[in-house]
């Protein structure tokens, strides 16, 4: 991640960083991105990329960090709108997120998956990064959902469920990204799947 230093540039500074990669990762596949040119952009030297971040895989990490807090006060907002209700909440943030994630960062994704080794790397960091859930981050979660009604409101379940959840939300993010003609068709199943989940599906 980011050192220090660059956390203490200015976020006007910070933010054209972060758009230099973002275009430089848009155009090229990962393994053909140039420092070179995100410095460029970015005007600044080659040796201050350097006292920011260890390599561009570090910025890509940066930038992935970046979306995933604007996501959480997404699923906050979505929680308000919906009153709490975990169910709604998850359809209206998939939908929102079909509407408002910019198609180059789609375009980023598919041009960092183009290598086994990248893929991996990417899909290592997410996994990650929904395993190790903070219990910070959680707790702020649980308090934007109306726990009426569920059987349990033990911590460690709702976890598990929420996990099932987001597992769901990004592979129908990712279907999104390869086919957005099919995006009815992947909101019906998101649909089936909330519904599996809350409602089970052996007949009592």
């Amino acid at each position: 991640m980011p050192t220090e230093r660059f956390y203490k540039l200015p976020k006007v500074k910070r933010d054209v960083i972060r758009e230099a990669a973002i275009e430089e990762f848009n155009r090229v596949p990962f393994e053909k991105a140039s420092i070179n040119k995100i410095v460029k952009t970015a005007e600044i030297s080659r040796g201050s990329f350097y006292t920011y971040f260890e390599d561009k895989r570090d910025l890509l990490a940066y930038i992935f960090e970046e979306a995933d807090e604007r996501l959480l006060q997404t699923w906050l907002q979505c929680a308000k709108e919906c009153g709490g209700n975990l169910w709604k909440t998850a359809e209206l943030f998939l939908e929102e997120n079909m509407v408002q994630t910019e198609r180059r960062f789609f375009k980023i994704v598919k041009n960092i998956i183009v290598l086994e080794d990248s893929k991996n790397m990417v899909t290592g960091m997410l996994y990650c990064k929904q395993k190790e859930m903070k219990d910070s981050r959680l707790d702020v979660i649980i308090a934007s959902a109306d726990l009426t009604g569920f059987r349990s409101n033990a911590r460690e379940e709702f976890k598990l469920l929420l996990f099932m959840i987001g597992a769901s939300i990004a592979e129908s993010i990712g279907r999104y990204c390869w086919q957005p003609e099919e995006k009815e068709n992947i909101i019906k199943d998101f649909r089936k799947t909330l519904n599996i989940l809350q409602h089970g599906i052996y007949k009592n």
